[in-house]
């Protein structure tokens, strides 16, 4: 390999020797152009032949030639007309039972939690699941092992006691209070619907369990509608008190129904000026021809709209979103 690069350096430097004398051989013409013919009539040679061989590159063995030989196999392109059958985005075969990658219904949720009170635990917990398997009918020992571990773990996010163990003691304060949960089929007896027909309103949707309306106040309002409350409880001197009063009411009832615990206020806001006990409403309720701000929280309002007491109730009163 050395011989050789030292024979390649050679040759080049032979190369650019005779790309110089080829120069000077073309000036040499373009200035005596006859010479240039005459050599052609006498077929003599224009230029020195200094002919070269150019050196070949020796062979080297590498790693790689004493390697065994690799069989590469190409593999056949499968027919994109013949999908194999998944379900829910993994495939199945013959080997897969029917229910493979399937949801849990709540009836089977209702029937797994039987048959756990049914079957106790066991020394060897695989022969437990095999005896839940049979009572199933269409669930492999698999499938209720991996069941009964998220129904377990399920029950211990949610704080509630797992069958089969001893509860920890917990100390007070340190246990997180979980109050949203998304719907699951491990707890099939809490799934109630939490739907409201929205013509069906109340008036007691709109206070809260520390409202301080009088009783007989608000019996009326959880047992009467919006409008009928307004006209049968309330005397209103005319239609647009009236539609005052809805509009004020509506504009709370929003507000409570944006979140799941009916009313949100802001702790750092000011407290009410009527009750001292809770903060102002989040609606911020302006009167426009008093040009003042009402720092009332939304259960008095209500109360003085029900009792007659509203001072600004012929007065245009708006929240800030409309300003």
């Amino acid at each position: 390999m050395l011989r050789t690069i030292a024979v390649l350096e050679v040759q080049r430097m032979r190369v650019h020797k005779q790309l110089e004398e080829l120069e000077l051989a073309r000036q040499r013409y373009l200035n005596d152009p006859e010479l240039l013919l005459q050599k052609l009539r006498n077929n003599e040679e224009i230029i020195a032949p200094n002919y070269m061989t150019i050196e070949k590159l020796p062979e080297i063995t590498t790693n790689l030639d004493l390697l065994p030989p690799v069989d590469i196999k190409i593999k056949e392109e499968s027919d994109p007309d013949t999908k194999p059958a998944t379900v829910r985005g993994r495939v199945i075969d013959e080997s897969k039972p029917e229910t493979f990658n399937q949801l849990w219904s709540c009836e089977e949720q209702r029937r797994l939690e039987e048959l756990l009170i049914e079957y106790p635990a066991e020394a060897i917990e695989s022969r437990r699941y095999v005896k839940i398997a049979k009572a199933l009918g269409n669930r492999t020992p698999q499938q209720v092992c991996s069941r009964v571990q998220k129904y377990f773990q399920k029950l211990h996010d949610a704080g509630l006691p797992i069958p089969g163990r001893r509860p920890k003691n917990r100390r007070g304060g340190q246990s997180k209070a979980k109050h949203f949960f998304r719907p699951t089929t491990f707890f099939p007896a809490f799934n109630v619907p939490v739907h409201m027909p929205e013509d069906d309103f109340l008036m007691g949707d709109l206070q809260t369990s520390s409202s301080p309306l009088p009783t007989d106040a608000r019996k009326v309002l959880t047992e009467t509608p919006l409008e009928d409350a307004i006209a049968n409880g309330i005397e209103v001197q005319n239609d647009d008190d009236r539609e005052r009063i809805i509009k004020i009411l509506t504009m709370i009832k929003d507000e409570k129904l944006k979140t799941p615990e009916g009313y949100n206020p802001d702790p750092l806001a000011a407290m009410c000026e009527t009750c001292r006990v809770r903060a102002i409403s989040r609606l911020r309720f302006r009167c426009n021809t008093c040009y003042i701000y009402l720092n009332q929280c939304s259960d008095c309002i209500v109360t003085q709209l029900l009792a007659h007491n509203f001072e600004h109730l012929s007065h245009d009163v708006v929240t800030e979103s409309d300003l």
